[in-house]
C-alpha cells in the first residue's frame, strides 16, 4: 500500500480533482473520496491526528483510481465467489455475508464509473 507523505498543498494542483483512497492498514477498503488538490493535504493531516496508526491512503488521479477501485470490485467478486462455494457445502445461513460483499462490489463499480464521467 502506498503511503503519500508529501502532502503539502504543493504536491497536487489546485483545482485537480483527487481521489483519496482510505483503507485499514490490512488494505480493507474504507472509502474513497473525491478533493480538489488544495483540500488533499488538510485531509491527510486529519486521518494522521486521528487514526493515522489505522489507516493508509493512496491520492490518485481520477483514472487511475478508476481502474484501481475496478481491480478492487473484481477482487471482491472473486473473494464472494470463493467464499460462497466454501458456505454453501458448510452453512447457508452465511449467504448475507456473501451478499454484502457483492453489494460492496457493486458499490466500487458505480463509483468507478461514476469517476469516469468527471472527464
Amino acid at each position: 500500500m502506498s503511503h503519500d507523505h508529501q502532502h503539502d498543498s504543493d504536491s497536487y494542483f489546485p483545482g485537480s480533482v483527487y481521489e483519496v483512497i482510505v483503507r485499514t492498514k490490512g488494505g480493507f477498503l474504507l472509502r474513497s473520496t473525491p478533493l480538489l488538490g488544495e483540500e488533499v493535504g488538510g485531509f491527510i493531516d486529519l486521518l494522521k491526528s486521528e487514526h493515522w496508526e489505522y489507516l493508509g491512503f493512496q491520492v490518485l488521479p481520477t483514472q487511475a483510481a478508476k481502474e484501481l477501485l475496478e481491480r478492487d470490485a473484481e477482487h471482491l467478486r472473486t473473494q464472494a465467489d470463493e467464499l460462497e462455494k466454501f458456505l454453501v457445502k458448510h452453512h447457508r445461513g452465511f449467504q448475507n455475508s456473501v451478499e454484502g460483499m457483492r453489494d460492496r462490489a457493486d458499490n466500487l463499480e458505480r463509483r468507478a464509473t461514476f469517476l469516469t464521467s468527471l472527464k
